[in-house]
């Protein structure tokens, strides 16, 4: 494996450069799109992570009517299982479950059930996961799509279990430098046109330092 340390520190020109290098005759640059293997959907770490997430207030909503439609999900979820519905007034629920919701959000569950939190949890995750999508994004991979690998590409090289990536080619010059200016970090690999993907050449793949970012780079071997 080689090593580009302060990759991060070049233009974006400068980079494509660099992955373009040792193309030769009929090879193709390809980008990796990650998708998590469907087996860990709804395992405990994601759960708890989406979750995290979405109490700090770092998700970004694609879909500007969701980030409301998860509140009422929740607030449904509060009122039902701390039973507000039975004991207090509708102004007084209210201001009830505003208050659980907002203790929820800052990590205190005193006052709510453990089976409440549960239920929350996975509510808020599955509802990311399946209605908080870039369709944009996902129209411009498919439609540069060239295969899609049951491995994904890290720093670790080619890493199998651990997810599937949709492995796509930009049209132009022009787009892979917008990938580039767009995603930071990323990997991608060098392919002999019309080969399958398992037969890359080289991959590279982006990783994050303390200060800046280096560029791996792997020989499929």
């Amino acid at each position: 494996m080689e090593c580009i340390v302060e990759f991060g520190n070049l233009s974006v020109d400068q980079q494509l450069d660099i992955l373009e290098a040792k193309l030769q005759n009929k090879d193709i640059l390809l980008f990796q799109f990650y998708e998590k293997n469907s087996e860990f959907i709804g395992e405990e770490e994601y759960v708890n992570e989406c979750f995290d997430n979405y109490c700090d207030d770092i998700i970004h909503y694609y879909n500007p009517k969701l980030q409301e439609e998860i509140k009422q999900a929740i607030y449904s979820e509060l009122i039902k299982n701390c039973f507000l519905e039975r004991e207090f007034s509708d102004i007084r629920r209210k201001e009830e479950v505003e208050k659980l919701y907002n203790e929820m959000k800052r990590g205190e569950y005193t006052n709510i059930s453990g089976e409440s939190i549960t239920a929350i949890k996975e509510l808020v995750f599955d509802k990311i996961i399946k209605c908080n999508k870039n369709e944009p994004l996902y129209k411009y991979i498919d439609e540069r799509k060239y295969g899609k690998s049951t491995w994904i590409l890290d720093e670790r090289g080619k890493v199998y279990n651990a997810g599937e990536a949709i492995w796509y080619k930009p049209a132009n010059r022009k787009e892979a430098l917008e990938i580039l200016e767009r995603f930071p970090i990323f990997s991608c690999i060098v392919l002999k046109e019309r080969e399958q993907l398992d037969n890359f050449l080289i991959g590279y793949t982006v990783i994050e330092t303390a200060s800046n970012y280096d560029l791996l780079i792997f020989n499929n071997t």
